[in-house]
């Protein structure tokens, strides 16, 4: 079996900082190609102290657990009564440490997190995609075109300006009287 690759504080420092330079390579999802990995190992050649050669696969391998890391974080920022620092961490005392241990035991992840920060979260926000809370987002784009039966607001507009509907007589504001109608 070949060595495994082993990640220093400044290899893991470099890389996340030639990740952020290489941003505009990600897709939507911020997800990289092999290819930038393959250039990230290459980056990271000269810093190699010890282990394995990093490889693509490597740098995608890491990618991937500093992501997990990011979500682990994030969720630990969302809990109320809980602060959160990069270098402390989520700073549990006596007063918290009851729902920090109710909240590992259901989240194992979050456990290194007691007291210890994490220094990449910062700029791993920056490659993380925005999310929105919630389903009911609109996206224009996957509303469906009008139909016949439906005109378009531009002609409705249209159509309003040249009708001569008597209840729609201006009013000096700008406003009309129209009456309401009730059924």
């Amino acid at each position: 079996m070949a060595p495994s690759a082993y990640w220093t504080a400044n290899e893991e420092l470099a890389f996340v900082d030639f990740l952020v330079a290489h941003k505009a390579e990600a897709g939507d999802g911020s997800n990289f190609k092999a290819a930038t990995f393959q250039k990230a190992a290459k980056h990271l050649a000269p810093m190699l102290e010890r282990g394995a050669p990093k490889n693509a696969k490597s740098c995608g391998n890491k990618y991937c657990a500093f992501r997990k890391l990011y979500r682990v974080v994030r969720a630990i920022q969302s809990v109320s009564g809980w602060t959160w620092d990069d270098e402390t961490g989520t700073t549990i005392d006596i007063h918290t440490a009851s729902s920090w241990d109710d909240y590992v035991r259901v989240h194992p992840e979050a456990k290194p997190f007691r007291n210890k920060g994490w220094p990449h979260f910062r700029k791993m926000e920056t490659l993380m995609p925005a999310t929105v809370a919630g389903v009911n987002v609109y996206h224009a784009a996957s509303a469906p075109p009008p139909t016949a039966s439906q005109p378009s607001a531009a002609s409705s507009i249209d159509s309003d300006e040249d009708s001569e509907d008597p209840s729609a007589e201006e009013q000096p504001n700008g406003s009309s009287d129209v009456e309401e109608v009730r059924h």
